[in-house]
């Protein structure tokens, strides 16, 4: 007999990350004013992709997509630093979570088909080198857009704490978090 869902916790460690956990949805909050981070573009991307503000929708639309799925997967790629200055070895850090984020995603789309799966990286959307936003028109991939959980107003520390792991997990180490959500 096939399980109820293949082992997504233990493909997330073969791809990379450091920890993964499914995660409980039930109660998962929504932040309204996390969103005024992506607003002061401290990343440099609001308004320049279709998965970041203000483009991505209202937080309470989000919220409803959120809460329409009936899974999740937490993961966590945690990179060790030489210190909070190694802005290269946040870099590669970034770099590895992304591939894993990608490579993940497409395991589970694989299973479940894209309508029914939300996947939540870290910063802007990267899957385009540019976005159609730049140009007004549609996104190319709408199915393989990746968002950021706090585009969505979600806090990353309570997600990360709802799997029983750690948001800070040690002195010269950077951590990336993502969420992959599905119907199954």
């Amino acid at each position: 007999m096939e399980p109820e869902y293949p082992d997504f916790v233990a493909e997330a460690l073969r791809l990379g990350a450091t920890k993964a956990a499914m995660l409980p949805l039930e109660g998962v909050r929504f932040y309204p004013e996390l969103r005024t981070l992506c607003e002061r573009n401290a990343c440099g991307s609001y308004g320049k992709s279709w998965g970041c503000p203000p483009h991505v929708g209202e937080i309470e639309e989000l919220a409803a997509r959120v809460r329409s799925f009936a899974s999740g997967l937490l993961f966590q790629c945690i990179t060790e630093i030489e210190d909070s200055y190694d802005i290269e070895g946040m870099g590669r850090g970034a770099a590895h979570h992304k591939r894993v984020v990608r490579e993940l995603a497409e395991v589970v789309r694989a299973r479940y088909g894209a309508p029914d799966v939300l996947v939540l990286g870290t910063g802007p959307c990267d899957v385009c080198e540019e976005c159609t936003i730049s140009t007004g028109q549609p996104c190319r991939y709408p199915d393989q857009l990746i968002s950021s959980a706090e585009a969505y107003g979600m806090n990353v520390k309570e997600l990360v704490e709802r799997c029983g792991f750690s948001y800070i997990n040690g002195k010269n180490t950077v951590s990336y978090v993502g969420v992959i959500l599905f119907n199954r």
